[in-house]
């Protein structure tokens, strides 16, 4: 009897028709709606995919055009003017150029301005300088003159004297030097317009500008008064064996007539290139050389600074001579020759009537040739 049943209970399941999964889904669905939308949520959305918009700057180009020559250029003008499309193309992208667009090529200016470089004023640099009092118009320097009587003594003397024998008197007599101070200024007229609506390198480059004036003119006046003050060397060639014959001579003089010692020597442009292109018999170089050769001193194009047979050199294109000729240069000793110059003061002055500003640069300097015979000027 178990037999029977089991083989009826298996018959019965071989019947049973095998419900398909997607039916099995749906039925599921509509019994628990809940749980079929928690499963539609959770999928992932898939969208379409989007179009990428590219920036027309991507896509421009440039017409290859063989035109790279004049002559290229001037066939497909022809070319052009006969109707080739082509031509007309490759003559449209070679004239979009500036030239054609003036409009959009805006000049620029730069601020950077062109000048001459200045070193500072050698000749003052060269002298002994002084204090200019704060007021007054003239200066005097106390000196020794020569005593009266028409003696040669200028300071108190003393000999050597047997026992009980009579002292020696001289009398010291003293003077003043006397010196003029002179007001050196310069001025420059401004428009109200140019002052407030120029670049801010304006100012910089008008102050610089107006130093450099300032500065040549006083150097310029001080070598001017060293020539006059100065006594003329023994005659001389101009080369370098007269160069040496006049420093040989420099320093024993301005020793022997001041006590001082010959220091600085003040060249034009013309000695600065004889002292460079100076060369000894084989050839080489006498104040451009390097120790030990021909070490008479040193002589560079790069400096208006060096050194000529112990002399310390100061190159000044000021002088009046700009040849190697007489008074081409002078040698001193520092402490015969004073400078008494003022600091440089600058002031403005409003002009209402028509809005201008004046600007003025200006100072004061005086000069003294306290021994005239410690300074020796070139002389052929």
């Amino acid at each position: 009897m178990q037999k029977i049943a089991a083989s009826q209970s298996e018959a019965v399941d071989e019947t049973q028709t095998t419900q398909p999964e997607s039916e099995a889904a749906v039925t599921t669905a509509a019994e628990n709606p809940t749980e079929e939308k928690t499963e539609e949520a959770a999928a992932p959305v898939v969208e379409a995919a989007r179009k990428i918009i590219r920036p027309s700057v991507l896509d421009s180009q440039r017409v290859r055009t063989p035109i790279t020559s004049m002559g290229a250029y001037t066939e497909h003008k022809i070319k052009a003017a006969l109707g080739n499309e082509d031509s007309k193309l490759y003559l449209t992208a070679a004239d979009d150029a500036f030239a054609n667009n003036g409009a959009f090529n805006p000049t620029q200016y730069l601020a950077e301005f062109p000048t001459n470089t200045r070193f500072g004023t050698p000749a003052i640099d060269a002298c002994s300088r002084g204090t200019l009092p704060a007021s007054g118009m003239t200066i005097n320097v106390p000196s020794l003159v020569t005593s009266a009587g028409g003696g040669t003594g200028v300071a108190p003397t003393v000999t050597v004297e047997a026992e009980g024998g009579a002292v020696a008197a001289t009398g010291m007599e003293t003077s003043y030097l006397s010196a003029t101070v002179s007001k050196y200024s310069g001025m420059n007229t401004l428009s109200i317009e140019l002052l407030e609506r120029s670049d801010p390198n304006f100012y910089a480059e008008l102050t610089q500008q107006l130093q450099n004036a300032y500065l040549t003119t006083l150097d310029t006046t001080v070598v001017a008064a060293l020539i006059t003050a100065s006594t003329a060397s023994v005659a001389t060639t101009a080369d370098s064996a007269g160069i040496i014959k006049y420093a040989a001579e420099a320093g024993a003089s301005i020793y022997k007539n001041t006590g001082y010692f010959a220091q600085n020597y003040i060249a034009n442009p013309a000695q600065y290139q004889a002292l460079l292109s100076a060369s000894d018999t084989t050839g080489r170089p006498i104040y451009s050389a390097n120790f030990p050769m021909n070490a008479a001193g040193q002589v560079a194009p790069t400096s208006i600074r060096g050194n000529v047979l112990g002399l310390d050199l100061y190159i000044d294109k000021n002088f009046a001579a700009t040849t190697f000729v007489d008074s081409s240069s002078v040698i001193l000793a520092p402490e015969a020759f004073t400078v008494y110059q003022s600091p440089t003061a600058y002031m403005s002055v409003n002009v209402v009537s028509n809005l201008q500003v004046q600007v003025a640069i200006y100072g004061y300097m005086a000069t003294i040739a306290k021994m005239p015979t410690g300074i020796l000027r070139f002389n052929i």
